[in-house]
């Protein structure tokens, strides 16, 4: 999963302090993670790297765009990303799985850090739950009108007419 080392940092021989790093993330990078809804991409990564005596300090700021499909009409458009993290960088001989996102446990002897997987979880999580096309102005939505007329016909309308047996326990409840 490391793309040849195309995501890693190669900590060991860094000196204590601040480093910059920079990646950018294109479609091949989401066609290697195949997700459904994701499939290109332009995201540049910068990783701010604070190098301590026991632990690694990456402060991450994703930015860029995501070709998403639109929930409402399902054509694809440009939804913006714009994402900050940390993520800690600890060190344990033993498999330190305590469900923290933010924390990384590696082994003593590893010398670079692999964050491909990060860097996609990330994206994938700051993805709103729905995602449609902005709108072009207040409550006019920019996706295709041919969908949106295929499902304004498809809407169920609601029936005002109600079943008299129960207006008569309606009634009760008002008093």
């Amino acid at each position: 999963m490391s793309f040849s080392g195309k995501y890693t940092i190669q900590f060991r021989g860094l000196k204590e302090g601040f480093h910059l790093f920079h990646f950018e993330l294109d479609n091949r990078f989401f066609e290697f993670f195949a997700n459904q809804d994701v499939k290109e991409g332009n995201l540049r990564v910068h990783v701010n790297l604070e190098k301590k005596s026991t632990l690694l300090e990456l402060d991450v700021s994703i930015t860029g765009t995501l070709h998403v499909l639109c929930d409402r009409c399902l054509e694809y458009f440009d939804f913006p990303v714009n994402f900050k993290g940390e993520l800690f960088v600890k060190f344990s001989q033993e498999q330190n799985d305590q469900g923290d996102p933010d924390v990384l446990y590696l082994d003593p002897n590893d010398y670079q850090v692999d964050l491909a997987q990060y860097f996609y979880e990330s994206v994938i999580l700051s993805l709103p739950y729905r995602k449609v096309h902005p709108d072009i102005k207040k409550n006019i939505p920019s996706c295709n009108p041919e969908m949106l007329s295929k499902l304004n016909k498809m809407l169920v309308k609601e029936k005002k007419e109600t079943d008299p047996r129960w207006d008569k326990l309606k009634e009760l409840r008002k008093d």
